[in-house]
């Protein structure tokens, strides 16, 4: 980021969450020093007693034969449901977009990544209904999880949506090389899906870029 701002390559603007937040217990030093944010919150956090918030089950992450399975399961009933909130982000950053751009990509971090990979389908969304011509032309996600339909705010997930982000995007995960000793946030099957999607990657048209480490710290 230094070497591309140094010249005047690039220029970056970063975006808080719209929403307090909480760190989950145990990653409180993880996020350094309040105050926190959050682009997603439960619906119902007004209330007396809340459904579970989906950051409460980080530390019991659970282990599927696929990632699309683990995903479901994550979100499996008694999760809050957060759809009038990830309505309300998609607004706040259509109008940081509008009052702050133009932007030429979006770069996005855990919650980011899943935020900014939504924004962008509803990018596509808004085109495909209103005509209004899309701002981003790429996508960097760390990460991230997978995005949330434009229309429905349920997860897409890959064995059950056709949606596709329509532009260049980047998606970066780490993981420890031996499939024998993985991180625990991906299990061996999930890991070996991983290692097979990586190679089909250039069929389906994409380019793959693997680094490999022999261990790395995942939070």
């Amino acid at each position: 980021m230094t070497e591309l701002t140094s010249d005047d390559t690039a220029t970056f603007h970063f975006i808080d969450g719209n929403c307090d937040a909480v760190p989950p217990q145990g990653f409180e030093e993880f996020f350094g020093k309040p105050p926190y944010y959050r682009f997603i919150e439960p619906d119902d956090k007004d209330k007396e007693k809340p459904a579970e918030d989906v950051l409460s089950r980080i530390r019991d992450f659970p282990e599927c034969e696929t990632p699309e399975q683990t995903m479901r399961e994550l979100m499996r009933e008694g999760v809050a449901d957060s759809r009038k909130s990830t309505d309300t982000a998609m607004n706040y950053l259509f109008k940081v977009m509008e009052e702050q751009g133009p932007f030429d990509g979006v770069i996005g971090y855990s919650e980011g990544a899943t935020v900014a990979a939504t924004l962008l389908l509803k990018e596509q969304l808004r085109s495909e209904e209103q005509g209004v011509e899309p701002m981003f032309k790429c996508g960097i996600f760390f990460m991230g999880w997978p995005p949330l339909d434009p229309k429905t705010y349920f997860l897409v997930l890959s064995d059950q949506s056709e949606r596709i982000i329509d532009v260049p995007t980047c998606h970066i995960s780490e993981f420890f090389l031996s499939l024998a000793c993985p991180s625990p946030a991906c299990p061996p099957v999930i890991c070996r899906s991983l290692c097979r999607r990586l190679e089909n990657a250039e069929k389906r048209g994409g380019v793959a870029v693997a680094v490999m480490e022999s261990q790395v710290s995942i939070f």
